[in-house]
């Protein structure tokens, strides 16, 4: 007997179990259904631990009996986000899973917190009103933070920092000043705070951040030694009253002190979104529709509960969710959420020559020296930042390194006397200072990081990758076999959290930078530095290692940028680049330049519509200059070859000007031609497939009638 696929046989078990019962279960789910607590799992993503003894209104908690609906209601909300009556005949991903849960969490927080209005304490779900979803959906609406759109964390802050500093003492105050001299100053203007405290109260509460030992060191990020420790907070404010704990909140510079120079970027940032979000800037409408997917979740789970009253939502409470616009919620919000800024070409075209310059010139002595240092380390058996002293550093790196100024092993390291988090500002050196030395190339740490930036700028360019798939270019096979494509994971596609793997036609100077780097890698293995090959654009440390994350590869950019100087904007401020728009602008210039069709874009980009690809150029041209070049474009493909793929344009301009062939006296007359007849809702500019027998390229342009 043939045996049955186990994911069919999933499905048909699935069948003979009431919906009830499989909304009760989930695969994340590590325990049993009824645990006061849920510790939940997930692939690639840290364990969530829930703890359902959450305190309602009326101070009861949660998992007392008279909750029970109530409870049972919010654990089938998270179960049955992987069940099959919500995902189809998809299997999804456990990042997915994942999100979507957080979204669900979320949810439940918001009807938790305001439980006082709702009254769920006393008819669970059932109390739920037409009305009440439509604040709830214009809430999620008002904000792109879920800490200020669930849990309006500013407003929660303020009050509670209010409260909190009226049980300062003179014991206290005289404690705080005399450990942190600093604690009393403020420098940020009103408009950008975060709280609605007076400069009184600002001090009073980092008093009281003091007493209680909630603050913390500030890593590099931020231009002070001590900020808030908003997860304390979070407990003092919410205490029992949430079930997401981990949540992202903002750090109101307001309530930080001991200002000191960052080294983490030299400039302030050019924002990289047109009409950047402030910090409550509205929701974007790819959340809002996140959002109502779960929410729409209530209607399998006010099914679920039967016949009781208490878990059966109404009707028209549910029909407010299943005709909720999310376009016409983010609209209402009366604010457009922002795309990504295309620098102008001069600063690509900048960045692009100068990380070019800097690989061919430098990256075999600067990769080598960091090795060398390494290397030896490992073999006197210190660590690399104790053994890295300037004369152990000087005597073994190459002399073309020592020639151009490398000095020390990490320059950070040297200036800030114990690093970026020390308070005392007298022990570390300016921003300036820093900045200036770093340019001179004295630390070999920030040299190496800024040469595997230089090759992340040309590489990001020239493959156009989305910043996941960069980011995940495995260390060893990212490159074919022949040396001419990159393969890597596409983020966009796959099934049940397995990525498919694609290729793509690679430069030659990409391929070889990827092979420098992992040439590199793997001599850091080798020498027992790493456990295991890295991804290729792993940032490398003091400490030897290799790291990789979003951030880092953000800071290997940012180092990058700040040492070939970028030019500033009017405003003093400095465009650092991210990877989607390095990958934005081989887009737009490989349109500018007509280098091919919208469909072949499409395909080397592994989008499956065309328009988003257009979506990157209307960002850039307006729709006149996009039809102008259009009309030029396939003016310059009929001069240059003659293919059948391009008949249905050459009838178009034979009916016009009497011939097939376009000469070059004729070039701008029928290229004016085509850009007027675009205007026309009967003819359509469009791409067509040209079967090469060699390999089967992509046609470009083809004015086609309707």
């Amino acid at each position: 007997m043939t045996e049955v696929p186990t994911d069919l046989l999933a499905w048909m078990l699935m069948q003979a179990v009431p919906p009830g019962e499989s909304y009760r279960k989930a695969k994340f789910l590590d325990g049993d259904y009824t645990a006061e607590v849920w510790r939940c799992s997930f692939k690639d993503r840290a364990t969530v631990e829930i703890d359902w003894r959450r305190e309602l209104a009326d101070k009861s908690l949660l998992t007392e009996p008279k909750n029970r609906e109530l409870l049972d209601s919010f654990r089938m909300l998270l179960c049955v986000q992987e069940h099959p009556d919500v995902c189809g005949s998809c299997l999804r991903s456990p990042v997915t899973v994942y999100n979507n849960v957080r979204y669900a969490m979320g949810i439940i927080d918001y009807l938790l917190l305001n439980d006082a209005t709702l009254k769920l304490h006393e008819s669970a779900l059932g109390a739920l009103t037409e009305n009440d979803v439509k604040v709830m959906l214009s809430a999620l609406a008002s904000s792109s933070s879920v800490a200020e759109s669930v849990y309006h964390w500013s407003e929660k802050l303020t009050e509670f920092l209010r409260a909190a500093i009226d049980t300062i003492t003179w014991d206290d105050i005289c404690a705080a000043i005399r450990d942190e001299p600093g604690i009393t100053e403020i420098d940020v203007p009103e408009s950008d705070r975060h709280t609605m405290l007076t400069d009184k109260e600002l001090i009073y509460a980092r008093f009281w951040l003091k007493r209680e030992h909630a603050f913390i060191p500030v890593n590099e990020r931020l231009p002070y030694a001590i900020r808030p420790n908003t997860a304390i907070l979070g407990r003092f404010i919410f205490g029992r009253k949430t079930i997401a704990g981990a949540v992202r909140r903002d750090t109101p510079e307001e309530l930080c002190w001991g200002t000191k120079d960052s080294y983490f970027c030299e400039c302030a940032r050019l924002p990289v979104q047109a009409q950047p979000k402030e910090r409550d800037g509205y929701c974007t409408e790819a959340k809002m529709k996140d959002y109502l997917r779960v929410l729409k979740c209530l209607k399998l789970v006010s099914a679920a509960g039967g016949k009781l009253p208490k878990a059966t939502i109404p009707k028209a409470a549910l029909r407010a969710l299943s005709t909720a616009d999310p376009a016409r919620l983010v609209a209402e919000a009366l604010k457009e959420p922002g795309h990504y800024i295309i620098p102008p070409t001069l600063i690509m075209r900048t960045a692009f020559k100068a990380g070019i310059k800097l690989f061919l010139r430098h990256a075999d002595h600067i990769l080598s020296s960091y090795l060398a240092v390494v290397r030896q380390s490992k073999l006197a058996k210190i660590a690399v930042r104790k053994f890295a002293s300037p004369a152990n550093v000087s005597a073994l790196i190459a002399a073309r390194t020592r020639s151009v100024g490398v000095k020390c092993w990490s320059l950070a390291h040297h200036m800030g006397k114990g690093g970026p988090g020390n308070r005392r500002r007298k022990n570390r050196s300016s921003k300036e200072s820093f900045f200036a030395r770093m340019r001179r190339n004295e630390g070999l740490v920030e040299l190496t990081q800024i040469m595997i930036g230089a090759c992340l700028c040309v590489v990001g360019i020239t493959t156009a990758r989305r910043q996941g798939e960069v980011m995940d270019l495995a260390g060893t096979d990212c490159i074919d076999e022949r040396n001419e494509l990159l393969v890597f994971k596409n983020r966009k596609t796959g099934y049940g959290g397995v990525q498919d793997l694609a290729a793509r036609p690679l430069h030659p100077l990409a391929i070889r930078i990827i092979r420098k780097i992992q040439a590199f890698h793997a001599s850091l293995l080798e020498c027992g530095a790493l456990a295991e090959m890295p991804n290729v654009f792993s940032s490398p440390t003091c400490d030897g290692a290799c790291v990789i994350s979003h951030t880092s590869m953000n800071r290997l950019l940012d180092r990058f940028i700040d040492y070939i100087e970028l030019p500033l904007a009017k405003d003093g401020t400095r465009m650092y680049m991210r990877q989607h728009q390095l990958r934005r602008y081989f887009a737009t210039d490989f349109y500018r330049r007509r280098a091919g069709s919208i469909e072949a874009l499409t395909w080397y980009f592994g989008h499956t519509r065309e328009e988003q690809i257009e979506a990157y150029i209307d960002a850039l041209f307006c729709r006149e200059e996009r039809a102008r070049i259009e009309a030029h474009a396939a003016v310059e493909c009929l001069m240059e070859k003659s293919d059948t793929a391009y008949e249905s344009l050459r009838d178009v301009i034979e009916q016009k000007f009497g011939t097939r062939n376009v000469e070059i006296e004729e070039a701008e007359a029928i290229e004016a031609y085509l850009f007027r007849r675009q205007s026309e809702s009967g003819f359509r500019l469009s791409q067509e497939r040209l079967d090469v027998p060699n390999n089967g390229r992509l046609v470009v342009y083809a004015m086609m009638k309707s």
